[in-house]
């Protein structure tokens, strides 16, 4: 489709309350699970196996069982055992733990409490780190396409000026040689005229 189309319904939302709150697009080759995180801190992760294909427009297959111990859902994250969950809560706190430590359990249920919260304070976002070697930086896909972009734009907008600075600096080599040639070899007794 264009850029100005609408798209289509990917979700038929059974309430007016609901909202869609995540996407994950499942790897037909590989195992993964699907990590579900609630605003009180409870999540678990289900196995992609569990979730069977449906078609577009349809209106789903339960993922949670969000009941007010566990609260509404915050986020989903396709991960595996080497990653890393960090939740961020309303009151600033922050929690790194290894995703390994999460129990894969079935759909229909609430899950495991992942964080321990305050009494007004909720999980308001997460995310998931791959697992890196010592001294390695991530860097996002989306990150690394718009550092490339930046400097494919620098270059195409700094082309003339580029090549204005070569220029430039070829006169100040150039006025170098001068002033050593104004300078002479013989002790500077005789002035050059150039």
């Amino acid at each position: 489709m264009g850029r100005v189309a609408r798209g289509v319904r990917g979700i038929r939302l059974r309430d007016q309350n609901d909202v869609v709150v995540g996407m994950a697009a499942l790897p037909p080759d590989r195992p993964a699970t699907l990590l579900t995180v609630c605003e009180h801190g409870f999540g678990k992760r289900t196995a992609s196996s569990d979730y069977p294909t449906k078609n577009r427009g349809g209106k789903g297959v339960i993922t949670i069982k969000t009941t007010e111990r566990n609260g509404k859902v915050i986020g989903l994250r396709l991960v595996t055992d080497e990653d890393d969950l960090m939740l961020i809560t309303s009151g600033g706190k922050l929690i790194r733990m290894p995703v390994a430590g999460i129990p894969t359990i079935g759909r229909n249920t609430q899950g495991v409490r992942l964080i321990r919260l305050e009494e007004s304070e909720t999980v308001v976002a997460m995310e998931r780190l791959a697992e890196m070697e010592e001294g390695e930086r991530e860097v996002s896909p989306e990150v690394a396409a718009a550092r490339a972009e930046e400097q494919t734009l620098a270059e195409e907008d700094l082309g003339e000026e580029a090549a204005g600075d070569d220029d430039d600096a070829e006169d100040e080599e150039d006025a170098g040689d001068e002033a050593a040639d104004e300078g002479g070899d013989d002790g500077g007794n005789e002035p050059k005229v150039n």
